[in-house]
């Protein structure tokens, strides 16, 4: 899961360079006759590319997904949310959270899914193996396995009790992350600094 945000002024900054560069060529008398066409184009790709952007970022790649399940047979087994105004309300009804990705620094998400006692499944790329223990609070697989990850998958989804286990300790651990626990972490690591500082002075 992920939110973003694109500043609308990003969008004016391609349009400005070229209607800059069209109104040069203006005023050098290259290409006057296609002045207008090229405006209008240029105006009309402004206009459109909200909706074109929207089309890319979810409209297309869920026909595309949609298509994929029809052709593998599992279209029942599976529904594409898109966007989500309750991220934590679709945590919560995960039987198994699964987060297959190529390349991470530390995703709060997991953090997310520890926080609501979900078992876990997830490569082990940057700093997931950091947040889970293999075994004891989360399944780890390495990135771009896709057998690894079924039969983790699997093996959760084959032994609820062994899943509730993980999940109950993955919420445990997180408590490990907690803003509280971090501030601690943080003082203490001042208080040695200062105290190594305080040492060498002395001597």
């Amino acid at each position: 899961m992920a939110h973003g945000r694109r500043d609308p002024i990003s969008r004016l900054q391609p349009l400005l360079q070229v209607v800059i560069l069209a109104f040069a060529l203006f005023c050098l008398g290259i290409a006057q006759d296609v002045f207008i066409p090229i405006a209008l184009a240029m105006l009309l790709t402004f206009v459109l590319s909200p909706i074109v952007e929207r089309l890319q970022r979810w409209h297309l790649p869920r026909v595309v997904a949609v298509v994929v399940t029809v052709a593998l047979g599992v279209a029942g087994a599976v529904t594409f949310l898109g966007p989500s105004r309750d991220p934590l309300g679709a945590l919560r009804g995960m039987d198994v959270f699964v987060h297959p990705s190529w390349a991470e620094s530390f995703p709060y998400v997991i953090l997310e899914a520890m926080s609501l006692a979900r078992p876990i499944v997830a490569s082990d790329v940057g700093g997931i193996g950091e947040a889970l223990v293999q075994g004891e609070s989360g399944l780890l697989t390495p990135a771009r396995d896709e057998r690894a990850l079924a039969r983790a998958l699997a093996e959760l989804l084959d032994d609820p009790a062994r899943a509730r286990s993980l999940g109950e300790e993955a919420l445990r651990r997180s408590q490990l992350f907690s803003c509280a626990a971090m501030v601690q972490r943080m003082a203490e690591l001042y208080e040695q600094v200062s105290a190594r500082a305080g040492a060498r002075r002395a001597s």
